[in-house]
């Protein structure tokens, strides 16, 4: 999520948490004690976004590492002697002089800027999670993270499991407004109570958050997808530490931190990360549960190159010949080295995309970047290929929603690839036309209703306005009646 959608939700949930309702408010002097929100809150929530126990002494590390002069004027009852300490397990109930030293480290400058980040952090592990279920429009993203803020992950899932589809910020609120006829709890997360939060975000996220059309170019089969995501991270470089992970080059180090890592095993951070980018690069293009049947990994993610090895090779999939997509092992004489994907392949040998690794024509099994590379087929320290089950996502070449190709535009409207053809389609409250191929038609164009012909009847123009820097599109369709007016449907 870019970061001013990152901002505006930061807005939006900030007014519903701690802001009076009001966007863009949100009150940085927020202090809960103990048992104050729940029975089960067993220290102290700060904050606008609420952070309780262990989260709450985060942001208070992460204020100090920020602007120690200033946390320590603040801190008038010795809260710096804490936060090593873990505050759950220690039932922390802060005393009077501690509260008013909390409320005043979490409100200087520093300690306002830091919830705000300790706040966008949480939030993109909410959008992964949505990521994964396969919630891909910013608006519903949106409205996942509003809802997992409040309830958690169990909810959230149940009120999108119900939801309709496509997902809208409407749609995902009927589904919430379906928990109000459950009578058998009164706290979950569509009842009554939390209505108008709910009706605040839906009709913020609708204001402020101008939803971009899915666009992708076309491809025509998975194994284009898997390389255009490993394509984008060439020139990634590791990091000495703990920071910076999503930038391409901030912080770059030797010390093997990266979000590769980070996404697919964080316990493991920081290591050597050839197979957490293959691992990482098929997560990302088909969600968790599809990529570990790809790759046989069925029991979890391995970040162990052998280990990966020996799952293609006991399902069969193991090959001494490459092809575009495969995952290519490489050894060191001794054992199963490094590994990286397969991009194409050529009369004398093959390209790949690998993770931790270096330029050169050398197998480099620790290096430092993502990069793109070159190998000869009798190059000594190829092991073999592992070839993942295709079959399971050959389903669909094409994204849901605009697709391009050198000839034009075209829309998919269902799971199985179909798209419109030589008729008009309402497509988000625009009419557009398309041709007997499929493509999307713009300027003076004659339509017959009645034979259902372009070429014949009325005149019509359609207007093609390219509206991002992205290459992404917005066509919006016009009929002439004299002068140019929208053909809008509400």
């Amino acid at each position: 999520m870019k970061q001013e959608y990152l901002d505006i939700l930061t807005n939006i949930i900030g007014a519903v948490e701690s802001g009076g309702q009001i966007y863009g408010n949100r009150d940085y002097s927020c202090y809960a004690g103990k048992f104050k929100n729940s029975d089960k809150e067993y220290t102290c929530t700060l904050g606008w976004a609420a952070n309780y126990g262990n989260e709450a002494k985060k942001l208070c590390n992460m204020i100090f590492t920020a602007d120690p002069v200033a946390f320590r004027q603040a801190d008038s009852a010795n809260i710096e002697s804490r936060l090593n300490r873990d505050w759950v397990a220690e039932q922390w109930d802060p005393s009077p002089a501690e509260k008013t030293a909390l409320i005043a480290i979490i409100t200087t400058p520093a300690g306002k800027q830091c919830q705000d980040k300790l706040f966008q952090q949480l939030i993109e592990g909410y959008i992964k999670h949505a990521e994964n279920y396969g919630v891909t429009s910013i608006q519903a993203q949106m409205m996942w993270c509003e809802i997992e803020h409040l309830g958690g992950l169990g909810p959230v899932k149940r009120i999108f499991t119900r939801a309709a589809q496509p997902y809208t910020p409407d749609s995902i609120f009927a589904s919430l407004l379906l928990d109000q006829q459950d009578t058998s709890s009164s706290n979950q997360v569509g009842d009554k109570k939390f209505q108008t939060r709910h009706e605040c975000c839906v009709r913020w996220i609708k204001q402020y958050v101008t939803e971009e059309k899915e666009v992708t170019v076309k491809m025509s089969n998975p194994i284009e997808k898997l390389l255009a995501t490993a394509a984008e991270e060439v020139g990634y470089l590791e990091k000495k530490s703990n920071k910076d992970l999503d930038d391409k080059t901030a912080n770059a180090g030797s010390n093997n931190y990266t979000k590769y890592t980070r996404d697919i095993k964080p316990s493991y951070q920081p290591c050597e990360w050839c197979d957490m980018f293959v691992d990482w690069c098929f997560n990302k293009t088909f969600g968790t549960e599809v990529a570990k049947k790809m790759t046989f990994q069925t029991a979890g993610w391995s970040s162990y190159t052998p280990d990966s090895s020996s799952y293609y090779k006991n399902n069969g999939h193991w090959h001494t010949t490459p092809q575009a997509g495969d995952q290519v092992f490489f050894h060191n004489n001794v054992r199963i080295r490094h590994t990286g994907i397969v991009e194409r392949v050529t009369d004398t040998g093959f390209y790949t995309y690998e993770g931790n690794t270096s330029d050169g024509s050398a197998m480099i099994p620790n290096g430092g970047s993502v990069c793109h590379k070159f190998y000869p087929f009798n190059h000594a320290s190829i092991a073999g290929f592992g070839r993942p089950d295709w079959s399971l996502v050959q389903g669909n070449k094409y994204t849901k929603g605009w697709n391009r190709d050198d000839k034009g535009w075209w829309y998919v409207y269902d799971d199985n690839d179909s798209y419109y053809k030589n008729q008009w389609a309402l497509i988000d409250h625009y009419w557009y036309l398309f041709d007997k191929d499929g493509y999307m038609l713009t300027g003076w164009q004659k339509w017959d209703s009645e034979k259902k012909v372009i070429g014949e009847g009325e005149w019509y123009y359609l207007n093609e306005t390219d509206s991002s820097d992205q290459g992404q599109c917005w066509h919006e369709t016009k009929e002439f009646k004299g002068a140019m007016e929208p053909w809008y449907v509400a």
